[in-house]
């Protein structure tokens, strides 16, 4: 049976009538609150296979309109700009116009862009609708290759929990990257399995597979045109893209923020012409024309609607130019050596901690159990940083709001007593802002959980704890599921965070309380702390499930720059909404760096009073 090309093309679907945004009607400062490829909604866990997309589950897909008729996907890349596939502008059947060797595109007039929808049958207030003030395709687009194109909007887009745009990869960056086996996600009100549109978003997540299987799976189609601008990917197992899916993006993941890695060009399809789904899909691989996108989208914000950066983030940048990688790929701190123990003078684990600055760390703030109980030396702690000398702290500062009693505010900063000094394997934490914090994808817990002692012997011993599997959820749940008369403290505030996870053992956990829960950002090898450990409430029953109980970062953002930073000059803000490469380290670099980076390892702690916290305290 012989295979057919088609480029999946736009596809034809009644709309409700156009209702255009009000333009003006918001500030710099709203969009100042969101950074790229970070979402901001509570969503399912994502899946392998094909599904119906949650609300704001990809904020940055758009629907494109040829006049009141759907036609295909983009992706918003920042507030005036959107990519998609040219062949979802350009008309006619050849798509050329041979005699001016020059491509014709739809005209301007008839496209209007959605942002923000989810289903083709509702238009509800959040959807923001735009017009395009032009079309730009790729000048050596011609079919199936350099399928890509750039519309400007006319007017700028309003930034939402629905709306915000994904990050693009630089192409030096991209060249030393290999996408083969990684999984991206694509979404698209493409033909189902129905022979219909799809009246509701769908998503599907498929690998990347190297272009000379691609080639050999069906060299008839793909040796014509697969090129090193261009990769392959499919699962081949019955879920992929059709017909009204082009001009969607491929995204992946990378650490806390998600990138714009291909756009929706064309796959093979059956002698009936309906979509293979057995085949491979083809995209324009966005990297291979980012000085194009970036020659035509220049400075998309005005520099007089630019609103500054809080000093925490600018310091953030600051500290990220020390931060370098193996020749593998793999961050030189990425073992988290900013997260710390905390002891006393008789060497008794007291809690976690996060370095944030060459002179501050932060931790939670003593509970009355801590005071009375432990018989903790208050006046003589230490911050244990890796291998490295116990660092002395000249004072302990609670937050001002704290009340040990109902542990509301339950947050202090140690300044230590003499300066740390960071390289690239000792870099210190970000602290998130409202515009940085992101709650939805990995969240990395970590923390030491301390020496346990019965009967003089060492019932678990000082080991680093780390989970990825920690999953948020709302206040509201939190308050239902820690509510017990056993448990001291059981009401949730505005100023806290909660996560859930399940785990198959028992482990040693009190000695985390003060540790972060943040997100790591794997290109420039920096972490962000979105919460700081102040309870854990075990399981009551069979289910090994923790909740744990955050003092939330954003909430105490003004308190800590203001202790930590009250008397620094302001960083120039030098860098884009989003974060640059860290550089690849020299292997003798590397062996020089060792000596100073080597401070994830455990050192064990003597043995002293701590024993595990009852259920309820932290």
């Amino acid at each position: 049976m012989s295979v057919k090309f088609w480029l999946i093309a736009s596809a034809i679907f009644s709309a409700q009538q156009v209702i255009l945004a009000d333009e003006g009607s918001f500030s710099a400062a709203t969009n100042a609150l969101f950074r790229c490829g970070i979402r901001k909604r509570f969503g399912s866990q994502l899946i392998h296979h094909g599904r119906t997309a949650e609300l704001g589950q990809w904020p940055w897909h758009v629907a494109m309109y040829h006049g009141e008729k759907y036609a295909c996907g983009g992706s918003l890349i920042d507030q005036r700009h959107v990519l998609t596939s040219a062949h979802c502008v350009v008309r006619g059947k050849n798509r050329l116009n041979k005699s001016k060797n020059k491509n014709i595109t739809i005209e301007v007039e008839r496209i209007r862009i959605h942002l923000g929808q989810h289903s083709l049958d509702d238009l509800p207030e959040q959807v923001q609708v735009k017009n395009v003030s032009e079309i730009v395709v790729h000048p050596e687009f011609s079919t199936n290759r350099n399928d890509i194109a750039l519309l400007v909007l006319s007017s700028v887009v309003q930034f939402s929990e629905l709306v915000i745009p994904i990050c693009l990869v630089g192409s030096r960056v991209a060249q030393g990257e290999d996408l083969i086996d990684r999984r991206g996600w694509v979404a698209g009100w493409g033909i189902t399995e129905t022979g219909n549109l799809s009246t509701e978003l769908k998503t599907v997540q498929m690998p990347v597979v190297n272009n000379t299987v691609c080639v050999q799976d069906d060299p008839e189609l793909f040796g014509k045109f697969v090129a090193p601008t261009m990769f392959c990917a499919s699962d081949r197992n019955g879920t992929s893209v059709c017909q009204g899916d082009s001009g969607g993006g491929m995204y992946l993941l990378a650490g806390d923020r998600w990138e714009l890695r291909g756009i929706t060009s064309f796959a093979g399809a059956k002698d009936s012409k309906e979509c293979d789904t057995q085949r491979f899909v083809v995209f324009s691989k966005v990297s291979s024309y980012f000085e194009w996108i970036k020659g035509l989208t220049g400075e998309a914000v005005k520099k007089e609607d630019i609103v500054p950066k809080r000093i925490s983030e600018l310091k953030c940048q600051e500290y990220s130019k020390i931060a370098r990688k193996r020749n593998n790929g793999v961050c030189l701190n990425a073992r988290s050596p900013h997260t710390v123990a905390i002891i006393d003078r008789n060497q008794r684990h007291i809690s976690s901690g996060t370095i944030i600055s060459e002179k501050f760390v932060l931790t939670r703030a003593p509970s009355l159990y801590d005071m009375y109980e432990l018989r903790v030396d208050w006046d003589e702690l230490r911050v244990r940083v890796g291998n490295q000398p116990d660092r002395r702290v000249l004072q302990e500062i609670t937050n001002p709001n704290y009340d040990s009693r109902t542990l509301r505010h339950h947050v202090m900063l140690l300044e230590l007593e003499a300066p740390l000094v960071f390289s690239s394997g000792l870099l210190p934490a970000c602290l998130a802002n409202e515009a940085t914090a992101n709650l939805y994808d990995t969240l990395l817990l970590n923390g030491y959980t301390g020496v346990s002692v019965e009967d003089g012997r060492i019932v678990a011993p000082n080991d680093f704890f780390e989970s990825v599997d920690s999953k948020v959820m709302s206040n509201g749940k939190c308050n239902r599921t820690i509510q017990s008369p056993f448990r001291a403290y059981n009401e949730i505030h505005p100023e806290d965070l909660c996560t859930n996870f399940e785990t198959e053992s028992s482990f040693t956990w009190a000695g985390i309380v003060g540790g972060p829960l943040q997100t790591v950002n794997t290109r420039s090898c920096m972490f962000t702390q979105v919460g700081v450990t102040r309870l854990i409430y075990p399981p009551l029953d069979s289910v090994l499930q923790y909740t744990i109980v955050y003092s939330r970062v954003t909430a105490y953002l003004d308190w800590i720059e203001g202790v930590v930073w009250s008397n620094e000059t302001r960083p120039e803000d030098t860098a884009d909404s989003a974060p640059g490469e860290a550089p690849t380290q020299e292997e003798e670099e590397e062996e020089v760096e060792e000596g100073v980076g080597q401070t994830t390892t455990a050192r064990p702690l003597s043995l002293g009073d701590f024993r595990p916290i009852p259920t309820g305290w932290e």
